[in-house]
């Protein structure tokens, strides 16, 4: 929590002292979100708290593949969970999540920007923002399944 406080404050130091140079070829918002996502991407890169595994070798507890976590029809684990704990496994979950994908989820799902916008504020094409938000899903599907089997156990 102290360090997303303080890369807010950065990202909002960095738009006063830079206000000047913004020009209107994009949103206000976009321009913001690129500072934040930037500051926030060099800090994770900075702590390199994500490590890169392959799917095809993700195999829980029980054997199952990642594939076949996907597309089971048992009972959804979720559904016995409480919203605090829910909660909880979201945060983990998305925490989960290599950088890039969180973040392109996160603007897209969370903050319902376009592809477009995304692609301006991270600085890629809107092809890899689709790329990079397809991958995001499947890996969030992937972790929060596989959190919540644990977290019920």
């Amino acid at each position: 929590p102290e360090a997303v406080e303080d890369i807010i404050q950065e990202a909002f130091f960095k738009i006063f002292k830079n206000a000047g140079k913004y020009k209107r070829t994009a949103k206000f918002t976009t321009w913001m979100f690129k500072i934040a996502t930037n500051l926030a991407l060099n800090e994770l890169r900075r702590r390199r708290l994500h490590s890169v595994s392959t799917l095809d070798a993700e195999v829980d507890e029980e054997g199952t593949r990642f594939v076949e976590t996907l597309s089971s029809d048992s009972d959804a684990p979720w559904e016995k969970l409480n919203k605090e704990e829910l909660q909880t496994v979201i945060a983990e979950t998305l925490e989960a999540l290599p950088p890039d994908c969180r973040a392109v989820l996160l603007l897209c799902d969370m903050e319902e920007m376009s592809y477009q916008q995304v692609a301006e504020v991270l600085g890629i094409k809107c092809g890899t923002v689709g790329s990079r938000l397809c991958r995001a899903r499947q890996l969030f599907t992937f972790y929060f399944t596989r959190r919540c089997k644990s977290f019920l156990r």
